[in-house]
Order: C-alpha cells, then sequence, then structure tokens
C-alpha cells in the first residue's frame, strides 16, 4: 500500500493521471520486477520530459513502438522493460526523429544503428549535417548513393564511408572535365574570333 501511495504520489507530481493505467496491476508488476521508488521517479520524469518533445519524436515513437501518443507514459513505465533497455529504445526514437529532422525518412533499422555506433546526440547531429550537405549523391547526373549508405558513410568510417567518398570524387572529376571543356570551346571561339577580324 505504501509502494501505491508513492506511485500514486509521483504520477500525480508529474500530471499523469493515474487512472490512465490499471493501477493496481502496474503497482503489483513494478513491486514484483523490484523497481525501486527512484528508478520509478526517474522513469516517470523521463516521460514527462518526452510528452514535451516536439512533434518529430512522436511521430518516431509511433512508428518505432506501433503505441500511440496515449501510451506514452505507459511505454516509460512498462514493468517488464529493465532501465537499460528503457534508455536504449528512447534513444533509438531520439535518433529516428533527429535524422527525420535533418530531411531523411529516418527508419528504425538505421537509427537502431546510429544508437549503437556510441555517437552521443552532438555526434549524429554532425553525422547527419555532412549527410545533408552531400544530399545531392542521392539522385541527379553521376554517381549516386543510397540514403542508407550516405548516413553510415557520413557518421563513420568503413565500406560506406569510401562509397561515399568515391561517388563525391567522381562528380568532382566530372564537373572538372565538364568545365575543361567548356574552357576549350571558349579559347576556340575567341581564336577564331580573333582570326576573322
Amino acid at each position: 500500500m505504501d509502494y501505491e501511495d508513492t506511485v500514486a504520489g509521483v504520477l500525480d507530481e508529474y500530471g499523469i493521471p493515474a487512472d490512465a493505467f490499471n493501477f493496481s496491476d502496474l503497482t503489483a508488476k513494478l513491486v514484483t520486477n523490484d523497481v525501486t521508488f527512484q528508478e520509478l521517479d526517474a522513469r516517470i520524469a523521463m516521460a514527462a520530459s518526452a510528452a514535451t518533445y516536439d512533434e518529430t519524436f512522436l511521430r518516431k515513437f509511433v512508428e518505432f513502438t506501433g503505441m500511440s501518443p496515449g501510451y506514452l507514459a505507459a511505454f516509460y513505465l512498462d514493468p517488464e522493460m529493465t532501465n537499460e533497455a528503457l534508455l536504449r529504445n528512447e534513444a533509438i526514437i531520439r535518433s529516428g526523429a533527429l535524422m527525420a529532422r535533418y530531411g531523411f525518412r529516418g527508419e528504425k533499422q538505421l537509427a537502431t544503428w546510429m544508437r549503437d555506433t556510441g555517437l552521443d546526440e552532438g555526434g549524429q547531429a554532425s553525422a547527419y549535417d555532412r549527410a545533408a550537405r552531400l544530399r545531392g549523391l542521392l539522385g541527379g547526373y553521376g554517381a549516386t548513393v543510397s540514403e542508407d549508405t550516405l548516413l553510415r558513410g557520413s557518421a563513420m568510417q568503413g565500406a560506406e564511408a569510401g562509397v561515399v567518398e568515391r561517388a563525391v570524387e567522381e562528380r568532382q572529376s566530372r564537373f572538372r572535365g565538364n568545365a575543361g571543356v567548356a574552357e576549350s570551346r571558349e579559347g576556340v571561339v575567341g581564336l577564331r574570333s580573333a582570326g576573322t577580324r
């Protein structure tokens, strides 16, 4: 009963109505799974914070978990999920949301990979920024790369980075080649003009 009172008090403190859950079932599972008051408080704080995140995060929450935004608090209070798993899953959602803010699809598989690289959000943002500057490689004339390869190659060294680098070099060489032709043509036209005066 003390535990239930504490749970109710913490939910109330963060403005989460207790009737949003099967309260008795929730508290019983929390007790069974040894979720301490401190862990519970941290989870509810995370849930309250997540509720203030932008629409991009909420869209990725729905896409990655299959839950509606109304189940956001339930996601954080899931007694079957360890704190470690909870933090990992939230980090994956945040990674997908950050990717989407840079204009990429932000699919779960890639967001999971990005989270598992160990890059913090600042490092991920730098990678997405690099990728956004090379977005032209996704289509158009010359060498192209997939979005997946572009993002992976912008984040880490390795095979994907090599593919991106080669695509950039191929595009630059094509541009230099075309510029050379244009200069040659201008030179020829200039010589002809000079010879006919």
